[in-house]
């Protein structure tokens, strides 16, 4: 019997373009567990080559599933929420199960591929 408890985390990581540095190295962890209502996740967004160096932001909070997107029925997307539990970020997942960044009305940014977190594998 699998213990109930047991969570394991996915992590996806990517270089996204920036407008003022070098490029924004993304590292998503997801937490796993079907058996919690409430999953977590841990957000580190590192600008790199700012005019004052690398710099390094991290969050975390909790995630959630959602199914169906208003442009597209059939879509899993993640939404990452703050504190207060509003969207801070969402990403599209795909059959390959990469991630795609998505803008504030739920939409890929374009050009696509640019937005994109693949899963490590462990």
């Amino acid at each position: 019997m699998l213990d109930e408890t047991f969570s394991t985390w996915m992590q996806y990581q990517g270089l996204l373009p920036c407008a003022d540095c070098e490029g924004i190295r993304i590292v998503l962890r997801l937490e796993n567990s079907p058996n919690k209502r409430e999953r977590g996740y841990e957000l580190t967004e590192t600008y790199q080559g700012t005019k004052d160096g690398d710099r390094e932001y991290v969050r975390s909070g909790i995630y959630e599933v959602v199914y169906g997107l208003e442009n597209d029925p059939g879509a899993m997307a993640i939404r990452l929420l703050d504190d207060s539990g509003a969207p801070l970020k969402s990403f599209l997942q795909d059959k390959e199960g990469m991630l795609h960044a998505l803008d504030t009305n739920e939409n890929i940014i374009s050009p696509e591929g640019t937005y994109t977190l693949e899963l490590v594998k462990q």
